[in-house]
């Protein structure tokens, strides 16, 4: 989250977030929607953010929106993007990601990763306030994952594993966010080189950020990777002392003391405070002052050469907290900034769900009649009824592209198309095996058979008026064992021609009534029936 250490600061330093941004309204860009500031600094205003995507996907971010003055000013839209670009090849835990940068019409804004903590500069005004030091191991974490992430940007490379020489120039508390999981982690990477435009020199670069500026970068020479490791001096020294290296001081003072060198050692500017401080604490501040010194020489050859470097001897000297000690600490000293930054976070949420409300009642949905209509099973008593609808990147429904919705409804049509194909050709084949079991239908069929094993008694013998029309349901009776002493030889020489199986749309030819035998002779009932065609007919009498 950029700038998060100004929350709260305003021209008189005591801006209300909350009260401030309370009614401000959402504001979209692209597929990103603004909610209220919580950020302000010299060239821009950060902003909590919603990244929206597909299927109803969100994610909170911080949005670093230029100011409008500086829009219309190619030089800091160019600084601008150059933040973003260096940031974004920085892969640290140590250090915020920047995600995206929007360009609509004159708006510039800079997408970075949400990080849910407290500005080291508020922290530390909060134990000035209580007048309680921050604990040493405490602060060698915080200084550690400082360094840990100024290591990483000075040795990041290009996409050619060229170096690209990046440095932060702006180390300070305001640009140290330490979250409440007790990660620190750095911010702004870039936004130095912006503000030391003419534009804002004076008001937003030089005023509170001098003191953490090493002498070759108040001459305005160039600077290394050495002048990141003075200000991580400057900022270790003040979190041990508990005060401001350079506190009741102009900029002509701080000017001729940093490049004079005339700067105090630590337990110098603590010796009228040495009765108030336990031996444990002096001995380790003591063992400390020479890592201070060090990184505070005049001289950048005299300095530690890398910030990795510093942060091995710093270790060394003395453990450091665990992220979980830091955690319950800032969380306990920034508890009041959390509360307020929780309900801004709330009011975003609120904000958000009321956005998205009116978006869908707003927006025109994109409704494919025809293909409703067209479609005989539509379960929708509305024909307009909208065939379905999804988030876009903007916010609001839409209808779904048209060959979705026309698969959604000819779906239905084809797989009835094909259960009719499949119940016409089972019926065929069932009427061409008419006398044969289900059993061994199933096995010819390779379909397994519902039927019981045992086959159910024969039906009752219906009169003859009705035997001459009487066919056979193969679906539902199995056909009549034929009598023990039938022979098989005779039951198979009986007449068997199959024609071929009828079609859906030819209908079977109609038999004509077989000419019943006289009553005074009896027929020969081996075997009791006959075809007729494709139907079997019992012979009268023989039931």
């Amino acid at each position: 989250m950029t700038e998060a250490s100004k929350d709260d600061k305003g021209d008189n330093g005591t801006h209300s977030t909350e009260s401030a941004t309370a009614r401000s309204a959402p504001m979209s860009f692209g597929r990103y929607v603004l909610h209220h500031p919580i950020a302000r600094g010299g060239m821009a205003r950060v902003y909590t953010a919603r990244l929206i995507g597909a299927e109803g996907f969100n994610r909170l971010v911080a949005a670093k929106r230029l100011h409008p003055q500086f829009t219309d000013d190619p030089e800091f839209v160019t600084m601008f993007h150059d933040e973003a670009r260096i940031a974004s090849k920085i892969h640290h835990p140590n250090v915020v990601p920047v995600l995206d940068v929007v360009v609509e019409g004159q708006e510039v804004i800079l997408v970075q990763e949400y990080v849910h903590g407290v500005p080291l500069d508020t922290l530390f005004k909060a134990t000035l306030v209580k007048e309680t030091p921050i604990p040493v191991p405490i602060v060698v974490a915080i200084v550690a994952g400082v360094l840990s992430g100024l290591h990483a940007a000075h040795e990041t490379t290009d996409e050619m594993d060229q170096p690209l020489n990046i440095v932060h120039r702006d180390v300070s508390p305001q640009n140290v966010m330490v979250s409440v999981d007790g990660i620190p982690r750095l911010l702004d990477f870039g936004i130095a080189r912006a503000r030391s435009s003419a534009h804002v020199t004076r008001e937003g670069f030089f005023k509170g950020k001098v003191a953490y500026m090493a002498p070759e970068q108040l001459r305005a020479e160039n600077v290394t990777r050495t002048a990141d490791v003075y200000a991580a001096g400057v900022l270790l020294w003040e979190l041990l002392a508990h005060r401001r290296l350079h506190a009741n001081q102009g900029e002509a003072q701080i000017f001729h003391a940093v490049l004079s060198g005339a700067l105090p050692t630590l337990t110098a500017a603590l010796e009228d405070e040495r009765a108030h401080i336990d031996d444990e604490r002096w001995d380790k501040l003591a063992a400390l002052e020479p890592i201070v010194e060090r990184a505070l020489a005049t001289l950048p050859e005299n300095r530690y050469g890398t910030a990795a470097a510093m942060l091995d001897v710093l270790l060394d000297t003395c453990p450091a907290a665990t992220p979980m000690e830091v955690a319950h600490w800032v969380k306990a000293v920034g508890a009041a900034y959390l509360d307020r930054r929780q309900k801004v976070l709330a009011s975003s949420e609120e904000s958000w769900r009321s956005h998205s409300k009116v978006t869908s009642s707003t927006m025109p949905v994109a409704r494919d009649v025809s293909m409703v209509k067209a479609s005989p099973w539509s379960d929708r008593p509305d024909p307009g009824e909208p065939l379905a609808s999804a988030w876009p990147l903007g916010g609001g429904p839409v209808a779904e592209p048209a060959r979705a919705a026309s698969l959604r409804v000819r779906l239905p049509l084809l797989m009835a198309a094909a259960l009719l194909v499949m119940s016409g050709t089972l019926v065929g084949v069932l009427v061409a095996h008419g006398d044969a079991p289900p059993a061994e239908m199933a096995r010819n069929l390779d379909l397994p058979t519902r039927l019981p094993a045992a086959a159910p008694a024969p039906p009752e013998p219906l009169p003859s008026a009705t035997a001459s029309t009487l066919t056979l349901t193969i679906a539902r009776s199995p056909a009549p064992t034929p009598p023990p002493a039938a022979p098989p030889a005779r039951i198979a020489v009986a007449p068997r021609a199959s024609p071929p199986p009828p079609t859906r749309d030819v209908p079977a030819p109609v038999a004509s009534p077989p000419t019943v035998p006289p009553a005074a002779t009896r027929p020969d009932c081996d075997p009791p029936f006959y075809f007729e065609g494709a139907k079997k007919l019992y012979k009268p009498g023989c039931l």
